[in-house]
């Protein structure tokens, strides 16, 4: 091409429209180093020998630059501006919605593009793919017995049955140096799960209530890869990434399956939260196949899987606000175990952005996080603050900077239109 052509803009120029980019000065300049770094200046008399020895090296270095001018361009002539990322993603069929970081960046060709990187794919992070899953939904989701239950409820009362914090995988003791020990792996977590069912069940009858709410306020799992969701902090762990997710899932559909074969309940409905600073999106993936299977198998299962920090729903004149505490990646420090003036602003807050005293009369936040059961009833007048244990025993950190804690679970029933609720609960005994 440098032969045939006299100058370098036209040398520039002719490659630009042979491969479809748009010529600009700065490509002119970039041809220009790269034909007078070859020859050492310009087309002079003295050096035409030596430039038509060098003219094979010439082409050759031109064409390694092909990769570099072959690269998508951000600018749009049809626009007339550079693509946003989100248009650059359609226009080139990138996963925007797998986006993880990217940056407008100019390239020594003398063009704008965007450089990307997108986030891991679940199985390379986890080692969880598609056909895991399958199978793990398969195994779950054989079809239920002809159970018969209740088409409608006959009275206005409600019982929740509230968990959180369950921290499966956690290994308390790893190297047996914790200060008070502790055992939980899947045997321990299932005989605690029949437990609370039994007593939920037993309050239920005893107060003619015929619908229940199952509420897991986040950390179902302990954490991911060995670490929190937010990275950085190295968890002791006794199951893999995939024993996790295997015992989580068969964890909260066996617990539905046992309540549904008492025939007690004619509606049951599941609120997870799914943002959680152990848990995070691996939360979700536990909750969101524990819906599916649940879903499918039963017509009067519900399962709402929330994603949001803090989210709310209500049940007759109730508004629940829920929150596990610490979210997922934004927070330095959750709320506390103590609400105060700053939690109580942040509250009411989210309260007058959703228009929720304008749709309910009573309120109640209720949050993991701290492992630790608190009720307050009076700090705010607008609403409760319950802080509730965790099912899980503590952890070795736990242990040894603060101290052994107490885990269990919590029962609560109440009146569709009645402010007043009726609260029991159970304290694990803890085990060596």
């Amino acid at each position: 091409m440098w032969e045939q052509e006299s100058t370098i803009t036209d040398v520039a120029k002719k490659y630009c429209e042979k491969h479809g980019i748009e010529y600009t000065d700065n490509v002119r300049r970039k041809f220009s180093r790269i034909i007078n770094n070859l020859d050492g200046g310009g087309k002079s008399d003295a050096n035409f020998e030596n430039e038509k020895a060098t003219k094979k090296e010439k082409t050759v270095n031109i064409e390694d630059e092909e990769e570099v001018f072959s690269m998508p361009s951000a600018w749009s002539s049809e626009l007339n501006r550079f693509y946003s990322i989100e248009e650059y993603c359609n226009k080139f069929n990138l996963s925007f919605d797998n986006l993880e970081k990217y940056n407008l960046v100019a390239h020594n060709a003398g063009h704008m593009v965007y450089n990307v990187r997108f986030k891991p794919t679940l199985k390379e992070v986890s080692g969880i793919d598609e056909e895991f899953i399958e199978s793990v939904v398969k195994k779950h989701i054989k079809p239920a017995d002809n159970i018969p239950y209740k088409k409608d409820a006959s009275t206005s009362i409600i019982t929740n049955m509230t968990y959180t914090d369950s921290h499966i995988g956690l290994e308390p003791d790893k190297y047996n140096n914790s200060l008070y020990g502790g055992v939980w792996n899947r045997k321990e977590l299932m005989t605690r799960m029949k437990e609370m069912v039994v007593q939920t069940v037993n309050k239920s009858i005893q107060n003619n209530s015929e619908i229940l709410y199952i509420r897991d306020f986040g950390d179902t799992a302990d954490g991911y890869n060995g670490y929190t969701t937010r990275g950085g902090h190295d968890l002791p762990q006794n199951m893999t990434n995939t024993e996790v997710f295997d015992t989580a899932v068969e964890f909260k559909v066996v617990m539905v399956d046992l309540l549904i074969a008492t025939g007690q309940y004619s509606q049951i409905i599941c609120e997870n939260v799914c943002n959680s600073n152990h848990g995070g999106d691996f939360d979700y993936f536990i909750n969101s196949a524990a819906k599916y299977i649940l879903e499918t198998k039963y017509e009067n299962v519900s399962v709402n899987n929330h994603r949001k920090f803090i989210s709310h729903y209500g049940v007759g004149k109730h508004c629940f606000i829920i929150s596990h505490g610490k979210d997922d990646k934004t927070l330095k420090f959750g709320f506390k175990p103590v609400l105060d003036t700053k939690a109580i602003e942040k509250i009411d807050q989210y309260i007058k952005g959703n228009n929720l005293y304008n749709k309910y009369e009573y309120f109640h936040f209720c949050k993991g996080d701290s492992h630790q059961f608190l009720l307050d009833f009076t700090t705010s007048q607008d609403f409760d603050y319950f802080n509730y244990p965790a099912f899980s025993p503590a952890s070795q950190w736990v242990q040894n900077n603060f101290k052994k804690g107490v885990s269990g679970y919590v029962v609560e029933v109440f009146d569709l239109n009645e402010e007043e609720i009726d609260i029991s609960y159970k304290k694990f005994k803890w085990k060596n």
